[in-house]
Parts: structure tokens; C-alpha cells; sequence
């Protein structure tokens, strides 16, 4: 690419020594390797063109620009203004060392040779160059994963050089072009430098199977200077990824009683999983625990209340699934009794030894599920007469049914009391004891009284009237 700089004229000062190249010089970019014009406008007072004397350090004098023609040694040379007493020179810089910085200058000698003192500022008109070596550029990395619920993600490379930029690359093995100005780069990956520009991919979150896009880098180039393709990341692949299936949690320990360590483990622990994430949230979807493994230990000491674990995992993809979801409910310690709605009974003595009664009593249970009791029942006399259990209950409440096979006949003709006893219960489980209410107090919530009046006895004749 060729630049045509018009140098300004620097006001005449004078000193001792004019410095080479004078600090106040404009200050210019240019890559290396790249041709550029300069072109100066001589003293418009003089009516036959002067010569002008052109020096450069960092590149080499030419007067065309396919730099074929050397001027002079290439470092200096003397050439006489154009018929509106102008000049123009192009350097082609190669710097060719540590240094990045050079300039090209020039002063004028009139035709009649006149010529400013070398202690006069305004002799030299020149200029700064900045040298930056030809644009180098790669991918930050060689893989992007974006997973259909983000929808869309950044393909980012860095470009090492002077703005601006024509990049040439393929897209799934089709050919684009790209030009890239220094508004269009931005510090994307956070190292201070501003070198970076970035490929949006989005149209990801209605995919229904995984979609692979291509990126390669063909050229680069700045200022019609070839750069280089780094071979560290030279080509890119985005995988739009399908968010991975739920997991499934073994639907168990679902009503748990507080202050009890209890295992939750994963019936299908997902599709390629590599780590797995559990949280516990109350039901006011507040977070109380969470853990990392696929199989977990948990010590419910939470208050008793509603709560839902959710299970996710990452993929080989760094996808997070589908979350799977299971509730529990959490208890305080457990305890059966009679329900208050049915108190103790009082019925007849059986007329015959087939019962012609059942007397039903309301069994009350608080506490995680399943569970079991049994009941036993004794006579007048203390004896056992009667016996039941009833095994895995998911109801909180039970009727216990009690045949009517209580014969009263003893004498002195008297009511006389018979009393169903819960005598044991148990959840699923093991480790927790239930409590059976007031076990420990006679007549309390865990037993009823069964009052059984004695056979009626007619002891006198009929009297049959006359």
C-alpha cells in the first residue's frame, strides 16, 4: 500500500546543532516491509526547481513504488523538485534489527545554491517512524463449546502488529475476507493489550443435535505486507453442543426424620457425565446444602419442612444438564397414639361365640413413611386375649377393627373393662425409634377401654295374669 504524508514545515529556531531526527518530528506508524510515499513542497519563491537532499535511516530510498529503483545508495540521495518545485521519495522500511524505530528527512538547495544554516531548525523537514513488524495472527484457543442453552459465544484471535488488518480465512471451507481497523479491536481476553477482534456464533439454543462450524486462517497481511499465520492456533472449531439430558435420582429416603444421616444416589447418572452438582433447597427455594459427587451422604438437621434436591451434571463438553428433581418432606421424631376422635367403647357381652360386632378404633401416625405397629388386648383380668399388626402404612391414619368375642359372665353381674394396647410400632427406617404416646402413663393416648355390661339374666318367672 502506498501512503502519500505531507510534511509540515517546522518554524525556523535556532541552536548549536540541529538534533537528528529532531523529537518534534511528527511520529508515524508503518509496517515493516511496507512502501510508503513521503512527498515535500519546496520554497515557492523560486522560479527554477531546487534540489532536494533526502536521507532515511531503518528503510531505503526508492523512486517508485514496487521499489525496483533505488535512489541514490538508498540511504541518501539528491534529486531536483518537480516543475512546482515538490518532491517525493518512497522508503521502503526494513529495520531489519532490535530497533523499531526510524525517519526519513530532507532539506532544500536552491538552484542558485542557497541553502539554510545546519544550525537552523527550519532546514530539515522529516519525520518519526514507528516499525512495527508485519501482522502475526492466531485463534486464542482451538475449540469453542457453546452449549444450547447460551445460544451463542465469541471465536476470538489476537493480531500482533500495526491497524489495519486484511484477514483472509474459511468458514466451513468457504472463503471470507476481512478488514480490520483499530475501531474494531478490543482487549477480549483480558491481558491489557487491545488486539483482538472477535467472530460472533449464535443461533445455538434451537439446535436439536450437535452442530460443528470451521474456522482456518488463511492470511494476513497489513499494509500489503504478508504477515504469518502462528502455528500454534491456526484453525478453530465451535461445537454447538445439545444440553445434555437430565440425570435420574433414585426416588428413595423421600420422608426422612431430622437429625439422620441419609444416602441419595443416582439411578442413571447421565450421558457422558464428568462431574456431578446436588443442591438441597427448601421449598422457598432457598439453597441449605450442596455437594459435588454422584452418591451422597446427608445429615438432615434441617428444620422439618418441604425440601427438593436437584441433581445436575457436566459433560465431556462442560455442558451443565437438564436438572432432575426429587422432593422430601422432613420430620420430626415420629409417634403413633389413638386419635382422640375415638374414645373407649361400651357395648354388650356376646350373646354367642360367633362375633356379631366389630368395634373400630383411629390409629394416628406422624412421622416419615412407611411404618408398622401392632396392638394387643387384654382382659379384665390382664390376660391376652388379642393381637394385630398392621405392616407399611403410607396413611396417617389406620382403623384397627376388633371382633366382639368379649364374654362377661362372670358374677357379681358388673361392667368389666377390656383394654387394646399399642404395644410397638417402627418406619422404614431402621435407625429411628417411634415413639408410641404416653406408653408410660395408665390410661394415656396409647391404649382404649373396651367397658363390656355382663349377659342380661331374667331370674324370676313370667307371672301370667288370671
Amino acid at each position: 500500500m502506498i501512503a502519500t504524508i505531507l510534511f509540515m514545515a517546522v518554524q525556523a529556531a535556532f541552536a548549536q546543532r540541529v538534533p537528528i531526527p529532531n523529537p518534534t518530528w511528527p511520529l508515524d506508524s508503518v509496517v515493516n516491509w511496507s512502501v510508503h510515499r513521503y512527498q515535500v513542497p519546496g520554497d515557492e519563491n523560486y522560479r527554477l526547481p531546487s534540489r532536494f537532499v533526502w536521507k532515511v535511516s531503518g528503510g531505503m530510498l526508492y523512486h517508485d513504488a514496487e521499489a525496483t529503483m533505488m535512489a541514490g545508495d538508498g540511504l541518501t540521495d539528491t534529486v531536483v523538485g518537480n516543475a512546482r518545485n515538490h518532491t517525493s521519495m518512497f522508503v521502503r522500511w526494513d529495520i531489519g534489527t532490535a530497533l523499531d524505530t526510524g525517519y526519513v528527512y530532507v532539506w532544500e538547495i536552491s538552484a542558485d545554491g542557497c541553502e539554510r544554516s545546519s544550525k537552523d531548525f527550519g532546514k530539515y523537514r522529516g519525520m518519526r517512524i514507528k516499525i512495527s513488524a508485519p501482522p502475526k495472527v492466531r485463534f486464542l484457543a482451538n475449540e469453542t463449546i457453546i452449549c444450547s442453552y447460551d445460544d451463542s459465544a465469541r471465536v476470538f484471535l489476537e493480531i500482533e502488529g500495526m491497524p489495519p488488518y486484511d484477514i483472509v480465512y474459511a468458514l466451513n471451507g468457504e472463503t471470507q475476507n476481512m478488514h480490520i481497523t483499530s475501531d474494531d479491536l478490543y482487549d477480549w481476553d483480558g491481558d491489557g493489550e487491545i488486539n483482538n477482534v472477535s467472530f460472533l456464533v449464535d443461533g445455538m439454543s434451537g439446535i436439536t443435535s450437535d452442530t460443528v462450524i470451521y474456522y482456518q486462517l488463511l492470511e494476513a497481511s497489513s499494509g500489503g505486507v504478508p504477515g504469518d499465520i502462528l502455528p500454534d492456533f491456526p484453525d478453530h472449531t465451535v461445537i454447538g453442543h445439545v444440553q445434555p439430558p437430565p440425570p435420574q435420582i433414585f426416588p428413595s429416603n423421600q420422608e426422612v426424620t431430622r437429625g439422620h444421616t441419609r444416602n441419595y444416589s443416582l439411578l442413571d447418572r447421565g450421558v457422558n457425565p464428568q462431574s456431578w452438582h446436588w443442591q438441597l433447597f427448601h421449598e422457598s427455594d432457598a439453597m441449605v446444602y450442596e455437594d459435588f459427587l454422584p452418591n451422597i451422604d446427608v445429615a438432615m438437621n434441617f428444620d422439618a419442612a418441604q425440601y427438593y434436591w436437584q441433581a445436575t451434571y457436566i459433560d465431556n463438553f462442560g455442558c451443565v444438564s437438564l436438572p432432575d428433581t426429587l422432593w422430601i418432606e422432613i420430620f420430626n421424631q415420629p409417634y403413633i397414639m389413638f386419635s382422640d376422635s375415638t374414645p373407649g367403647i361400651k357395648n354388650c357381652s356376646a350373646v354367642s361365640l360367633i362375633p356379631d360386632e366389630v368395634f373400630e378404633f383411629i390409629v394416628e401416625y406422624y412421622g416419615a413413611r412407611s411404618y408398622s405397629f401392632t396392638w394387643e388386648v387384654y382382659d379384665y383380668n390382664g390376660n391376652l386375649v388379642d393381637s394385630g399388626e398392621l405392616e407399611y402404612q403410607t396413611y396417617r391414619q389406620n382403623i384397627i377393627a376388633i371382633e366382639n368375642n368379649f364374654i362377661n359372665d362372670e358374677l357379681p353381674p358388673e361392667n368389666r373393662p377390656w383394654k387394646v394396647v399399642i404395644t410397638s410400632a417402627g418406619n422404614e427406617e431402621s435407625d429411628v425409634e417411634v415413639l408410641i404416646l404416653d406408653s408410660d402413663i395408665e390410661g394415656g393416648r396409647d391404649e382404649r377401654i373396651i367397658m363390656i355390661h355382663p349377659k342380661p339374666i331374667i331370674l324370676d318367672d313370667i307371672d301370667f295374669a288370671n
